[in-house]
């Protein structure tokens, strides 16, 4: 069968898990935050910047690395933490059943994600899904992988990946990178503005299985 490799926040997991472990962030490093505005700087990774300087005036750290580190260490906390409380709340309409179908189908299921390795594994665990997914290639404390570059890593790994589902255009372009067919989840955080990036335009989860019948 075949190998599909899944982003998983704003695919998988609502975005809203990552926004509330956001704002949390800010909480504990004592950054006023709202909702709407947090949702507004996700779109372009700009609250990395808040987290860093905050840190900073903190702790006078001048290291960037080590700034993110800190900054990720504080989201690991939170985002499990809201998986924990939330449990399945955390998913999509639809994608847990979907997922599950996938797996019983025989297909051979990964998670491609520039969140951290560390943070996904445990919430998979708190969520008694850590065996649907062979593997989750994830990023480091210090966030030094590409998306494209952690869809090497399951190719090489894996020898081939079928399809890439994501819900950015940066997920459709890492599975172009491994000669992956992409379908782009509509659901999610992103805006598809170059239709050409994506084989397949998925209105819900359940269409990912139709696609997959293709592969």
């Amino acid at each position: 069968m075949s190998h599909i490799a899944f982003d998983w926040d704003g695919t998988i997991a609502k975005k809203e898990v990552a926004e509330e472990a956001s704002i949390r962030r800010c909480k504990t490093l004592d950054i006023k935050m709202t909702s709407e505005k947090m949702q507004e700087l996700q779109k372009t990774h700009a609250h990395y910047d808040i987290n860093r300087q905050r840190i900073l005036e903190y702790t006078g750290i001048k290291d960037e690395r080590t700034q993110t580190i800190i900054m990720t260490n504080l989201f690991q906390l939170h985002y499990v933490g809201v998986v924990n409380e939330w449990k399945d709340k955390i998913f999509y309409p639809g994608m847990k059943e979907a997922i599950t179908k996938l797996k019983k189908q025989g297909h051979t299921l990964s998670i491609i994600t520039t969140l951290r390795t560390d943070i996904i594994e445990p919430a998979l665990e708190a969520l008694g899904m850590r065996n649907i997914f062979g593997k989750v290639y994830g990023n480091t404390p210090d966030l030094i992988y590409s998306k494209e570059e952690l869809a090497k890593q399951a190719l090489t790994d894996c020898k081939e990946v079928h399809l890439v589902v994501g819900d950015r255009e940066e997920d459709l372009m890492a599975g172009r990178a491994v000669k992956a067919k992409t379908a782009f989840a509509q659901w999610g955080h992103g805006e598809l503005k170059d239709k050409k990036l994506a084989d397949a335009i998925l209105k819900t989860p359940e269409d990912i299985l139709k696609f997959a019948k293709t592969l």
